[in-house]
C-alpha cells in the first residue's frame, strides 16, 4: 500500500485513488472527514460486538459514508467489503461505494485519471444521499477537510 500525501491539508491518504476522491470533494467545496471513527455492532461468531471502524470518508452535510473499493479482484479483500456492506445496511447507513473504474481509465497498460471521474464519484455520493434518512454513528472526532465556507 502506497501513501499519497496532500500537501495542502497535510493528510496522508492510503492511496492515490483516495487522494483523487478527496481532491474531487475539495473542488466541489464538499467538507468531509477522512477516516473518522464509526462505532459499529458486528456479529462475531454469534456474539454482537461493538467495534470502531474508520470509513474512508464521511460527508457530514449529506450524512454519507464514502468507501473506496481498491481491490475488487481480490477475493479475500472483497469478503471484508461484503461484511462492511452488510453491517452498514443493517445500521441503515447511506454509503457510496467507489470503484477503480469510477476513477481510472486503463490505456496501453497504464492508468490515467478519467476525465469524468468527478462526475462518476459525485453521482454515487448524491445517489447515496437520496437513499434514506438514517443518521450515522460517527463520533465528533477528526478534522473537517475541504474548503471552509465563510459566513456572510
Amino acid at each position: 500500500m502506497s501513501d499519497s500525501k496532500d500537501a495542502f491539508n497535510r493528510v496522508t491518504y492510503r492511496s492515490e485513488s483516495e487522494r483523487i476522491v478527496a481532491g474531487i470533494f475539495e473542488e466541489e467545496d464538499i467538507r468531509f472527514k477522512y477516516e473518522a471513527p464509526l462505532s459499529v455492532d458486528v456479529d462475531d461468531k454469534g456474539y454482537q460486538e461493538r467495534r470502531t471502524w474508520h470509513p474512508d470518508f464521511y460527508i457530514h452535510d449529506l450524512d454519507v459514508i464514502v468507501e473506496y473499493v481498491g481491490l475488487p479482484d481480490d477475493e479475500e479483500y472483497m469478503e471484508g467489503i461484503h461484511k462492511k456492506e452488510k453491517v452498514y445496511e443493517e445500521m441503515g447507513l447511506k454509503v457510496a461505494w467507489i470503484y477503480p473504474e469510477d476513477i481510472w481509465d486503463e490505456s496501453n497498460g497504464k492508468y490515467w485519471k478519467k476525465e469524468n471521474a468527478s462526475e462518476m464519484v459525485l453521482n454515487k455520493v448524491y445517489e447515496a444521499a437520496r437513499s434514506g434518512s438514517a443518521k450515522s454513528n460517527l463520533y465528533g472526532f477528526g478534522r473537517d477537510y475541504g474548503k471552509q465556507k465563510r459566513a456572510a
